[in-house]
């Protein structure tokens, strides 16, 4: 685990002595912090899943969390919400999420999420993960558009390009995971040109880069329009 284990042992320890705790079901730890991954921002991802929905919880996580992280990146479910008829859904992704919440680290009680991954229907997890392609190409093209710094755009398309050529590689082949989320976007990049997913690794600086990051969009466009009728 890459996280600071102090300031993990301390959150845990603020839980136990917070009114929330016995109603925890699960807290798990996920992402770069937990892969050692540096996509250059350095979110810190958990997923926090309660038994029963009580007027003051969001509040108290507020409290005890923001204490100790200040990029946090946090997921909150209840019991009934995941073993309902409700479709799956974390912020922004569906039922793939699951997959990711599988390989993290339950710090307070046990990933439940490791089972439910089991149990997802393939054709439901590659339709989830092909809208969240298309989701990573929306973003890609808004930002150019809205970004005015040049700066801020280059960082944007490092992070998202990576996340997009990595949902790639894993449509055909679930089973990296794993590994592939551990790599830099440098190396994601490399992997890809090695798969011959995209033809050229673009460069970080000087001035042609963001026309090299439309270029390589522009060939993971057409991949990902090959995927459509799969």
């Amino acid at each position: 685990m890459s996280m600071n284990s102090h300031r993990l042992k301390k959150l845990v320890l603020a839980l136990k002595e917070s009114e929330i705790y016995g109603n925890i079901v699960s807290l798990i730890v996920f992402g770069s912090q937990a892969y050692q991954a540096d996509d250059g921002v350095n979110d810190e991802d958990f997923c926090l899943v309660l038994r029963e929905r009580k007027q003051n919880d969001l509040t108290v996580i507020a409290e005890v969390f923001r204490k100790e992280f200040k990029n946090l990146d946090i997921t909150v479910y209840y019991e009934r919400e995941l073993d309902g008829t409700l479709p799956f859904r974390d912020i922004g992704t569906g039922c793939f999420a699951l997959h990711y919440f599988a390989l993290g680290e339950a710090v307070i009680g046990k990933n439940i999420f490791i089972k439910k991954h089991q149990e997802l229907p393939r054709k439901l997890y590659r339709q989830s993960l092909k809208e969240k392609m298309f989701d990573y190409l929306l973003r890609l093209r808004r930002a150019y558009i809205i970004y005015e710094s040049k700066k801020e755009l280059v960082a944007y398309f490092r992070k998202y390009t990576a996340r997009l050529l990595i949902d790639l590689m894993i449509y055909k082949n679930p089973s990296v995971l794993g590994s592939v989320i551990r790599r830099s976007p440098e190396e994601t990049l490399l992997e890809a040109k090695k798969l011959k997913i995209i033809t050229e690794v673009p460069s970080q600086s000087g001035s042609r880069v963001v026309s090299e990051y439309l270029r390589i969009l522009g060939e993971i466009t057409n991949k990902l329009l090959e995927l459509v009728g799969n």
